[in-house]
């Protein structure tokens, strides 16, 4: 086909205006809660919906592979090599991720909670920074499986007077979910992609003379009952089983918009 002169311009006038588009930055900040209450570590005995109390004691997820997604549909991809975040509630400043992107309106953020195979089995030496599989194991806080070769994406421990003492009479329970759908043959695949859309009327406007901070927050109770109901009384130690795909699945849904804050530079 023939492209005119006509034809021609527009695109290559869209061409060019997308290659200028300045970027800014944009902080993505997670404010995690159990219900209606802010999440704090240790300290309070929040209620389940079956009304047994529960504790939180520790709670650490990746996100990666984030994307911006403007109304019309076309997507912004963060590139990859900036797009792991660890994210943990005892280290404060990990709840903030600063993302640079092109100025514009957006109405929604998507994301993976977890780690795409294809990061999952680069080499060792590739895998730096929140990827490194040494991380953080002096201090029991690994997100990697040494005996299974693979990342913990999600990781939720606590305890409940719901849950049976075991033989040194706690009453803990561990959610360790990982899981990539496997390099040989197919595995458990616990990667899940969230997408959260801001309100029509709030969407996030990115521009270089103000700093913007979506709030997005996460409900722990999402994890016990979003999708698949979770009953802690015979399901207190959850890792690459059957099950492990159900815990994915309501953590998916623990996600939601919150609000959008501008600060002048």
């Amino acid at each position: 086909m023939r492209l005119t002169t006509r034809k021609f311009l527009p695109l290559l006038l869209t061409g060019l205006l997308a290659g200028a588009a300045s970027t800014a930055q944009v902080l993505l900040r997670l404010d995690h809660r159990v219900g209606k209450q802010p999440l704090v570590l240790d300290s309070i005995g929040y209620r389940m919906p079956a009304g047994d109390s529960l504790t939180i004691s520790l709670l650490q997820y990746y996100i990666s592979n984030i994307e911006l997604i403007r109304a019309n549909g076309e997507r912004y991809v963060i590139p990859k090599k900036e797009s792991f975040f660890l994210v943990k509630e005892q280290a404060d400043s990990t709840k903030t991720i600063a993302l640079p992107v092109p100025e514009g309106t957006y109405s929604a953020i998507s994301f993976l909670v977890g780690v795409d195979s294809v990061t999952s089995t680069l080499g060792i030496g590739e895998r730096k920074g929140v990827l490194d599989p040494g991380r953080d194991m002096a201090a029991g806080e690994s997100m990697y499986w040494t005996w299974n070769s693979g990342y913990i994406f999600f990781k939720l421990e606590g305890a409940s007077p719901a849950i049976p003492a075991d033989a040194t009479g706690f009453r803990q329970f561990e959610f360790h979910i990982g899981g990539y759908g496997g390099y040989n043959s197919p595995t458990i695949n616990n990667i899940r992609r969230v997408t959260v859309r801001l309100p029509a009327k709030e969407p996030l406007q990115v521009s270089a003379a103000k700093k913007a901070i979506v709030h997005l927050q996460f409900d722990v109770l999402q994890v016990l009952n979003a999708v698949w109901t979770i009953d802690l009384k015979t399901q207190h130690h959850i890792m690459l089983t059957p099950a492990s795909s159900r815990v994915a699945d309501n953590y998916a849904r623990g996600f939601a918009y919150r609000n959008v804050e501008y600060q002048n530079k």
